[in-house]
């Protein structure tokens, strides 16, 4: 795994060139390596874990608070988080995001799954929440949310990757009411 660690760290996802690491492996290869990847982080951070969606609440309620608060005129324009693809993993799941119908398992390697780290959380990944301040009717501001997922709009969560505020609050706000609670038991 170490040398398909290499080869899926250093990839460059731009027109599927494929880094040098990667020529230790067939196509046939890289599609097993893949896969077992997607295992892996799917039952470690992601739908596969108890915790994860309760860990990813907890990021998304502070970026709701900190969009809230620049709203309002009390918080920063910019909020950058840099993060692990595990955060990014346990955010998908809290958001609900590439979730396939049946787990992985190892009985049937889905080809078409929506949980593949190799797109949604390489090495390099990012998700970028921007809040926009735009003139709404009569003068009056309003705010939108656009997210991208490695600079790609993430049309998964609202038209085109840009929510309404009314949207961004009715996804966002219940995370807010995340705890912890589980660990002290």
């Amino acid at each position: 795994m170490g040398l398909y660690d290499l080869c899926r760290y250093s990839w460059n996802g731009i027109a599927d060139k494929q880094c040098p690491w990667c020529a230790f492996f067939t196509s046939e290869d890289l599609k097993i390596l893949e896969y077992i990847t997607d295992q892996f982080h799917y039952y470690r951070n992601g739908y596969g874990n108890k915790y994860s969606k309760l860990l990813g609440e907890i990021i998304l309620a502070d970026l709701f608070q900190r969009f809230e608060a620049a709203k309002d005129g009390k918080g920063k324009k910019i909020i950058v988080y840099f993060s692990h693809a595990t955060a990014m993993d346990m955010m998908f799941v809290a958001l609900d995001l590439f979730k396939d119908e049946r787990p992985p398992t190892g009985a049937y390697r889905d080809p078409n799954r929506k949980w593949k780290t190799a797109k949604i959380s390489t090495f390099g990944a990012n998700l970028l929440a921007v809040l926009n301040r735009c003139k709404g009717t009569d003068d009056v501001q309003d705010y939108h949310v656009a997210f991208y997922l490695n600079e790609e709009p993430l049309l998964e969560l609202c038209s085109q990757g840009v929510c309404s505020w009314q949207e961004f609050e009715d996804k966002f706000k219940p995370f807010t009411n995340t705890t912890l609670d589980f660990c002290e038991q």
